[in-house]
């Protein structure tokens, strides 16, 4: 089972921490990314977002 990093609620670095999900299965018109890794800001807080779109 894949791993992902999580926020729990919101809040500081406390709310964060790695789960155990299963894999997503992207749907018509998506993309499955895979991250090898990531960066992480100085205050040690990871961040990111992307959209991607693709045409037809």
């Amino acid at each position: 089972m894949p791993k992902a990093y999580a926020y729990t609620r919101n809040g500081g670095p406390a709310t964060e921490t790695s789960i155990e999900r299963d894999r997503p299965r992207p749907g018509p018109g998506q993309l499955l990314i895979v991250v090898r890794a990531a960066g992480a800001d100085e205050d040690g807080h990871a961040r990111g977002e992307a959209v991607i779109e693709v045409a037809a």
